[in-house]
């Protein structure tokens, strides 16, 4: 049987990360999507990281017989919680926002063994906006890039390095 951790960085973290309910909402709904679907695979162990939150807890159609829920210890954080629990799974599914280097910070604590998802060189493109316009521009892909010199007007853009209202 194949053990799988499920780690979604706002519902499964004691830390409190400033973020909008709109993006916790969003976080749980993933972290509840990839679970519900896991539980319901034959020969599969599903750990679901939970913070004790009522808003974060795992609603009952992802309930199952395969599936364990697991908390941070008292102190513990977010990186020693994941390598913790990744020390027991055979794989990780981490969910986190490519914010301040999270997502990497997550992968290289899990290792490409267990790592469920995109490499390191992708994640790194993906945590910058302007790195994943310059790589979309240079395939071709049609970006705001194009514009940019002869734009005149106003912008409405993002930081850099932020996810959802951050």
């Amino acid at each position: 049987m194949t053990r799988i951790f499920v780690y979604e960085s706002l519902s499964g973290s004691t830390q409190h990360t400033p973020c909008s309910p709109g993006m916790r909402e969003a976080g749980v709904a993933m972290r509840n999507a990839i679970v519900g679907d896991q539980v319901r695979l034959a020969d599969l162990s599903v750990t679901c990281a939970v913070n004790g939150a009522p808003e974060c807890a795992v609603p009952p159609q992802c309930r199952s017989a395969a599936l364990s829920t697991a908390a941070a210890g008292a102190g513990e954080d977010a990186l020693a919680f994941v390598e913790r629990m990744a020390a027991r799974h055979d794989r990780c599914w981490i969910v986190a926002p490519e914010t301040d280097g999270l997502l990497g910070r997550l992968h290289a604590t899990v290792g490409a063994d267990r790592w469920i998802g995109c490499d390191a060189a992708a994640i790194r493109c993906a945590s910058s906006k302007r790195d994943t316009l310059a790589a979309l521009a240079s395939r071709g892909v049609q970006t705001p890039l194009a514009s940019a010199a002869t734009h005149r007007g106003r912008w409405l853009v993002k930081p850099d390095d932020g996810a959802g209202c951050l």
